[in-house]
């Protein structure tokens, strides 16, 4: 289309075929350009909102890696009343996920989110885990018992809540 003039626009010397932007480029070729050339600022600006917007920053590092949007992250917390699905102590929330299919389980403090993570998320280390500090507390059997069935119990309980 042409200009005011009447003149052909021009055509970007990098993508003769796309659209004239800026200073013979096409906009793909401009932004990388500018980006290149102004790469620090841009950077130092991302610092420096990051440092003003904490809360804003963990929610778009939520959504990016976990796809979990601030309402959603909310009210998981909530409903989790704000403790760690594991140790039940309070936490800012950590977001579990499961490593293979990617959906968010729940939210974890950071020690059990780690240990979970150590473990490798592999349910026969952790037994065998818990199978070395019973035998190194010295608990007595009737104990390790009275542990193994409120253990089963849990695990039944999350069962049946568990979303379908």
């Amino acid at each position: 289309m042409p200009n005011k003039n009447n003149a052909a626009p021009p055509i970007p010397s990098c993508h003769p075929t796309q659209k004239h932007f800026a200073k013979g480029m096409c906009k793909l070729c401009y932004d990388r350009n500018y980006m290149a050339l102004n790469r620090e600022r841009h950077r130092l600006n991302a610092r420096n909102w990051a440092k003003a917007n904490p809360d804003k920053r963990k929610a778009q590092v939520r959504k990016f890696h976990y796809g979990i949007d601030d309402d959603t992250f909310k009210a998981i917390r909530s409903a989790q009343d704000g403790r760690c699905k594991l140790c039940n102590k309070e936490t800012s929330g950590h977001v579990d996920h499961d490593h293979a299919t990617g959906q968010v389980r729940g939210l974890l403090c950071g020690n059990c989110n780690r240990a979970l993570g150590l473990f490798r998320e592999d349910p026969k280390t952790l037994f065998r885990a818990i199978s070395y500090l019973v035998l190194w507390k010295s608990i007595a059997l009737s104990d390790f018992y009275a542990l193994a069935s409120e253990f089963l119990r849990d695990i039944r309980s999350i069962f049946h809540s568990k979303p379908e």
